[in-house]
């Protein structure tokens, strides 16, 4: 359902080219703006032009190298390439009124990308196209998922523009330093199947992330649809999404952050037990996110709905439980997997192993090297 949207006040962006929306108020012309940052740039020769006593959109040779004019305003800044260097003014960019575009790319400028949050609009990555502050507050936005972590968003804008915004409530206890640490980390990440952020904002009060909008691209979509389509995985398939997340263990990649999540579930894996009562997560964290997924595949059931057991209202990792100690596992299976007739016993091997992964006991709760190698004895997940 569609709801009115507002980001607020700011938005940080990921990259070098910006674009940005200023505040009204100014305290120098575009002139002095415009000497001002380009005295703090190093090997700025290259803006021979940008000289006191000229206008810089009118002058008699044109507008200053690397302007963008309109009726005799700044409203852009392209820089890209000039090699160029320093730490840029934001207090310059800040006294333009009109900015509303600024590219630096292909330069070598000292990385203050938290200083240029005191703009009010900062768009990196124009690959999904330019918009504004005004383009987001009067578009429309999908609520798509709610968490403990946070809310997430589909947010389309008038010209077709889909993005994902994640508003982050856990975060507000870091500061601008060790956020800004967290989010380099995260747009250093290098994967065909890892979806970095297009964009970050950073408030003491509030944290957003926005991401490209990928439609029906989410394991939540290939397991449970969208209501209309959707929602059909093989046996195979499902077989090979486990050995993934297996080799990921396996080959210890960083294996104490993981966490294995489809984004708009909440991160439902981190409500487990151990992480709720110590409020730490650990490698047996990561096990009982595995076994979420894993149980999920199997059952076809959604881990943040409950299930009715034949006793009562239950969760999902309760009902598994039960169905094991009380002889119930063929109930478990989910009669939409294709493919399966003749891997009932190896679906059955795989959800037991879910069950171990999901003990409520964090000190009977197998570990990642056990999950992993029960895992690999079941025969039919090593050929498929």
């Amino acid at each position: 359902m569609a709801i009115a949207w507002l980001f607020g006040r700011f938005l940080l962006f990921l990259s070098s080219t910006f674009f940005v929306l200023l505040p009204s108020a100014f305290s120098a012309s575009d002139s002095e703006a415009l000497l001002k940052l380009k005295k703090s740039l190093t090997n700025a020769g290259v803006l021979d032009s940008w000289v006191p006593g000229s206008p810089p959109c009118n002058g008699p040779q044109g507008p200053w190298r690397g302007l963008v004019c309109e009726g005799g305003v700044v409203t852009g800044l392209r820089l890209e390439g000039m090699g160029l260097s320093g730490t840029i003014d934001v207090d310059a960019l800040v006294q333009m009124k009109g900015l509303g575009s600024f590219s630096v790319e292909n330069n070598s400028f000292t990385d203050n990308i938290l200083e240029l949050n005191r703009l009010e609009l900062v768009i990196v990555n124009n690959e999904k196209g330019v918009f504004g502050l005004t383009d987001l507050m009067k578009a429309s936005a999908e609520v798509l998922g709610n968490g403990p972590l946070g809310s997430s968003y589909k947010v389309k804008m008038a010209n077709g523009v889909e993005v994902t915004v994640k508003r982050v409530h856990q975060m507000n206890a870091l500061g601008s330093d060790a956020f800004d640490a967290e989010v380099k980390k995260l747009r250093t990440l290098r994967h065909p199947n890892v979806l970095t952020p297009l964009a970050y904002h950073y408030r003491k009060e509030e944290k957003l992330f926005v991401y490209q909008y990928l439609r029906n691209s989410s394991l939540l979509y290939h397991l449970h649809g969208d209501g209309e389509s959707g929602g059909v995985l093989d046996w195979p398939t499902r077989v090979k999404i486990v050995r993934g997340i297996v080799k990921g263990l396996v080959t210890r990649v960083s294996s104490q952050r993981i966490c294995f999540t489809r984004r708009l579930e909440g991160l439902f894996c981190l409500q487990n037990p151990g992480a709720i009562q110590k409020q730490t997560v650990s490698p047996k964290s990561d096990v009982y996110c595995l076994g979420i997924i894993i149980i999920e595949m199997l059952t076809g059931e959604r881990p943040s709905r409950s299930v009715y057991d034949g006793n009562g209202v239950t969760d999902i990792v309760q009902w598994v439980a039960s169905a094991f100690s009380e002889g119930r596992r063929a109930e478990l299976l989910d009669t939409k997997i294709e493919g399966c007739r003749n891997s009932i016993c190896s679906m059955e091997k795989l959800l037991r192993v879910g069950a171990l992964c999901t003990n409520t006991s964090l000190e009977e709760r197998i570990g990642i090297k056990e999950a992993v190698r029960t895992i690999q004895e079941i025969h039919e997940l090593r050929i498929l």
